[in-house]
């Protein structure tokens, strides 16, 4: 991927917005790990840019393609 972006050292979490996200209640409990690896993902690039690929979008994510498949809507 890109360049990785060193300086953001922390990023803020809200978690209570997380867990009263309506989005989140109707999430899978996989999709939910999938977007919390590509939001960090996300964020260690420079540009702040994910790839477009599902193959790439899967590696980012931790799961393998077949999974990502299932929960990319989500």
């Amino acid at each position: 991927m890109g360049r990785q972006n060193d300086d953001l050292a922390v990023i803020p979490w809200y978690w209570r917005d997380w867990r009263a996200s309506k989005a989140r209640a109707k999430m899978s409990p996989i999709a939910r790990g999938v977007y919390r690896e590509l939001l960090d993902a996300h964020y260690g690039e420079v540009d702040c840019a994910l790839p477009s690929g599902d193959a790439d979008l899967a590696i980012l994510a931790g799961v393998d393609l077949k999974t990502w498949l299932k929960v990319r809507a989500e």
